[in-house]
């Protein structure tokens, strides 16, 4: 066995710079004869490939015969091809090891022989390329630096949003790894625009920073969701809960379930505020039938031929407003009287009742006498008046005169109901088939 001198170096700007790439090593092994060199990155991705030359180069001026060299590898680091240009190649397995014996019969003087290993490691660990050859043994050793990236992400923004509006939100990305992250993906969830990008490279030690906007459309509670993933390095996943705060408005309507017409109606108006922010700008509308009169009830309210409008005013949460409105029903039927409010960021809310308003007749009777003492034996006139105040007309109204002893009927006219009949002081007029409304007959 001859003694060798083993030189190691490291070529590039930073040998564990950690984007798999940037670094390499050179190790040389060589005899009075025979020099053996190992090419390849100092530094792998995990689960990146990489490959490695190894060139055998006999400097002497004779032929060297019987050359035998070996590289050992951890078994996590997985030989993909190994590919050489003269002699012949085994893979031995040992144990927690790849052993790749490559036997060279003859090289020829200034002549020099390749053997190109390709790997994938498959651990975050560094690990050794044992290089070994000899006419007689002769060994070499470096040690190769494997990285992994690793990430981690942030959001930041405010834990509470009014519906309707928008509010951003910082989110960053920080690779607190020894390796360079590549190509990373990021994905939004819906609640922030369900978007997906693709950012330039992380290195160690570096952040890439971006804004979302989220516009709540949804109250309650809400996740916002980010994940990132490199194609060297574990996916990650930041979430942030933000409470979407919204007002609710419930509203109710009370009426008469019956009245007549021509009467009063009261209604009784209730606003009130479920939600868990401030009802904003809330204005309220009552809506009449034809037949309907605002008479009175609420101050500064804008009443039309159909429609009675007053503003309510910001409503906080938990708090309610109660109106009274009189109005007049002058149609006969199913009075049915909507009632709505509206307030900023689409706030609403509507609601009905109905009233059955009724006609009624109501029947007045006036008699006209003679005024002072009269004589007797003389004829006395008597004006009689029927009058419908009601709602309705009168129908089949039956009209009796009763006088006391000694006054006897003689004649009557103007309410042409046919021929009079007489019976013990009473006069019986005929049917009046109809006396309509604020009509006499």
């Amino acid at each position: 066995m001859r003694d060798s001198r083993i030189r190691g170096s490291l070529r590039g700007n930073d040998a564990l710079a950690g984007d798999g790439f940037s670094g390499s090593v050179r190790v040389e092994s060589s005899s009075p004869a025979i020099s053996v060199e190992t090419f390849g990155p100092n530094s792998i991705a995990i689960g990146k490939p990489a490959t490695y030359k190894i060139v055998a180069q006999n400097r002497s001026m004779i032929d060297s015969n019987g050359l035998t060299i070996g590289a050992r590898l951890p078994k996590w680091v997985e030989v993909t091809n190994v590919i050489t240009t003269g002699g012949h190649r085994k893979m031995v397995q040992e144990p927690g090891n790849h052993l790749v014996t490559w036997t060279i019969p003859r090289v020829a003087s200034s002549d020099e022989q390749t053997m190109t290993i390709n790997v994938i490691p498959r651990q975050a660990d560094a690990f050794d390329l044992n290089v070994e050859w000899h006419l007689e043994k002769t060994t070499a050793k470096t040690q190769i630096a494997v990285t992994e990236p690793r990430l981690e992400m942030t959001i930041v923004g405010p834990d509470e949003v009014l519906f309707g509006q928008k509010a951003m939100y910082d989110v960053t990305i920080n690779n607190v790894g020894n390796g360079t992250a590549e190509s990373v993906q990021v994905m939004l969830s819906k609640a922030i625009g369900g978007a997906q990008a693709r950012l330039d490279d992380i290195r160690p030690g570096e952040h890439k920073q971006f804004q979302v906007e989220l516009s709540a459309r949804s109250p309650g509670q809400l996740d916002l969701v980010a994940s990132a993933a490199g194609d060297n390095g574990a996916p990650v996943t930041a979430t942030r809960q933000v409470i979407v705060r919204r007002a609710k408005l419930e509203i109710a309507l009370s009426a008469p379930q019956l009245k007549y017409a021509g009467s009063m109606a009261t209604y009784q108006v209730n606003v009130r505020n479920t939600g868990d922010a401030l009802a904003q700008k809330v204005a309220a509308s009552l809506n009449f039938p034809t037949g309907v009169k605002y008479v009175s009830g609420i101050s500064g309210a804008t009443a039309d031929v159909n429609a009675l409008n007053w503003s309510v005013g910001n409503l906080p949460p938990g708090e309610a407003r109660n109106f009274e409105v009189h109005c007049q029903l002058n149609a006969a039927g199913d009075v049915r009287v909507e009632f709505g409010v509206r307030g900023d960021h689409e706030l609403v809310a509507a609601t009905s009742a109905t009233t059955r308003v009724e006609t009624v007749a109501d029947l007045v009777l006036n008699v006209s006498d003679p005024k002072g003492p009269l004589p007797t034996g003389q004829e006395i006139v008597y004006a009689i008046k029927v009058q419908n105040r009601g709602s309705r007309r009168a129908e089949n109204v039956n009209l009796v005169m009763h006088f006391t002893n000694g006054i006897e009927p003689t004649r009557a006219e103007g309410l042409n109901t046919g021929p009079l009949r007489a019976k013990s002081c009473s006069l019986i007029f005929q049917r009046l088939n109809r006396v309509k409304r604020s009509m006499s007959p």
